[in-house]
């Protein structure tokens, strides 16, 4: 903006020379632009009315009626204007400066334009770093089996052929039977909360798994574990602990 003159210049900052200038009606008495750099709102000498300035083409779309406040005009981020005419707050394209809504009494009002980036607040939990017991197996199948999953699992008595000499002759494999006949199960590392044991249990769930919550108990605390299963064999619980990509344990089901 020039003093004296009815035209905006427009310098290119590289060149520092005048490159362009958009003329008007009137000298302006304020300039206001937008945060994208769409527009140029410059105000009237006379005061009621505001000049629309592309700032791209540096061409002047046309005038608009208007007061100029704090707060008033401004650009939207989708290229509209709003404006304060009498009471009314009136939005209008920036283009075509036809009128796109009114609110009724809007201009008493103080506007205040917020751009909302898309992000909500995230639960506090859902960053909380995963912690596993100190009594947790982690690895794969290959490491030695736990003992059977099941409330208050009785402890099972060792087949007569484990106490048997070595040079005997073997029973028949009674246990190994046994856990055929009742299947295995994944089991998941213990969990310090019942909440992120389900989340677990849903994320399993959503690759066609049948998962449940146990209860556990720990040494000092109440844990929850995430069971995945029965499957007839250990190869299938094993498949199933692989691809869930978290760390598991094979282990037999109470009958």
């Amino acid at each position: 903006m020039t003093r004296g003159r009815k035209a905006i210049t427009v310098i290119d900052r590289f060149a520092e020379s005048i490159a362009t200038r958009v003329e008007l009606p009137d000298e302006p008495s304020a300039l206001r632009m937008d945060a994208d750099g769409r527009y140029l709102l410059a105000r009237s000498a006379r005061g009621d009315s505001t000049r629309i300035i592309a700032i791209g083409t540096s061409r002047l779309v046309g005038t608009v009626r208007t007061l100029w406040r704090d707060d008033l005009p401004f650009v939207a981020p989708d290229g509209s204007i709003a404006l304060a005419q009498g009471g009314d707050l009136v939005v209008v394209d920036g283009e075509t400066r036809g009128e796109q809504r009114r609110v009724v009494g809007g201009a008493e009002d103080l506007w205040y334009l917020v751009r909302w980036n898309g992000f909500r607040p995230r639960a506090a939990s859902l960053d909380e770093p995963v912690r596993f017991e100190e009594d947790s197996i982690i690895g794969d199948s290959s490491a030695a089996e736990p003992p059977a999953i099941g409330p208050e699992s009785p402890p099972t008595e060792p087949a007569p052929a484990a106490r048997a000499p070595v040079t005997a002759p073997p029973a028949a494999p009674a246990a190994p039977a046994r856990e055929r006949d009742r299947g295995f199960v994944a089991a998941f590392a213990p969990m310090s909360t019942e909440a992120r044991a389900r989340a677990l249990a849903n994320l399993l769930r959503s690759g066609g798994n049948d998962a449940r919550v146990v209860p556990v108990t720990g040494e000092q605390a109440q844990l929850w574990r995430v069971l995945v299963g029965p499957f007839r064999t250990r190869t299938d619980a094993d498949r199933a602990g692989r691809q869930s990509g978290f760390p598991y344990v094979i282990a037999p089901v109470d009958p």
